[in-house]
């Protein structure tokens, strides 16, 4: 499978069998795995990308997005930026290109329903930690903590998706400034 072949010290090669523009700057990239393998990956787990653009090696980090039950195939999504030099790179990707990726990296590994109390996760997550449904109060708590208005990707099932973008709405956020997945 591609987990054991996956390391944090060497690239490896992945051919891109897809690349969806979804928005003006931001594209969906889909990777093959060798023979219908899974990622492996855990929740708060991401990849490193390495680019090279007019002769200068760059790497960018990235979370897949797929499933963890995805066999075959990762997703991911990126978003590319006027001056960027990653941006340069992705935007220039076609269908049967190869990406050359490492990992996985990230040391706080999510695992659901196991912690249930603030006082048990990591000192700097405490503080960033809400437990409960999200609702209205919570989205506008959030978005008030703001500097400046921030750009929230929701992804879940459909009804989840549908009560964000009106809880995110009535928060003050314009319809461009959230990604529904």
């Amino acid at each position: 499978s591609c987990s054991t072949k996956l390391r944090p010290e060497t690239f490896l090669a992945f051919h891109i069998c897809g690349v969806e523009k979804l928005t003006k700057d931001t594209y969906l990239v889909r990777f093959i795995l060798p023979a219908n393998s899974q990622l492996g990956l855990h929740p708060g787990q991401h990849l490193v990308l390495r680019g090279v653009v007019d002769g200068l090696e760059i790497q960018r980090a990235y979370t897949p997005i797929s499933p963890a039950t995805a066999e075959g195939y990762f997703d991911v999504l990126i978003k590319c930026y006027q001056t960027g030099l990653m941006s340069r790179y992705v935007e220039s990707w076609r269908t049967g290109d190869m990406a050359f990726w490492r990992g996985p990296f990230g040391g706080f590994l999510y695992e659901p329903n196991k912690e249930t109390s603030p006082e048990l996760l990591p000192w700097s997550y405490r503080e960033k930690t809400y437990f409960g449904r999200l609702g209205q109060e919570l989205v506008d708590e959030l978005v008030s903590r703001c500097r400046r208005k921030p750009f929230a990707l929701v992804c879940g099932s459909p009804e989840f998706t549908k009560d964000m973008a009106r809880c995110l709405l009535s928060a003050g956020l314009m319809e461009d400034s959230f990604f529904l997945f």
